[in-house]
């Protein structure tokens, strides 16, 4: 019995079925001609796991003596970034 296989919509410029590691686009203008990237359908799309994330220190602008030396900075939304175990310190826990 041979199971019907699910087809895979992709947009016009790619060339290759989703079972490659390499995405390569049909040349639809000059630039896209020799285009390969990485696929990265696997990656989370999601928003980070919030316990593997640090908040971001902002300056505002102003170096180690409180001046500030780079005008029209501050404010703006808090930031986080993702921690990265690139050592691999950790055995057994995943990583961001």
């Amino acid at each position: 019995r041979r199971l019907a296989q699910r087809q895979v919509v992709l947009s016009p410029s790619v060339s290759r079925p989703r079972g490659y590691a390499m995405k390569t686009y049909n040349p639809v203008t000059p630039g896209q001609r020799h285009r390969v990237t990485v696929r990265r359908d696997h990656l989370w799309r999601g928003k980070p796991f919030r316990a593997l994330t640090k908040g971001k220190r902002s300056t505002g602008g102003r170096n180690n003596t409180g001046r500030v030396t780079a005008f029209h900075r501050g404010g703006g939304h808090k930031r986080r970034l993702r921690h990265l175990d690139l050592s691999r310190s950790l055995q057994g826990v995943q990583g961001v």
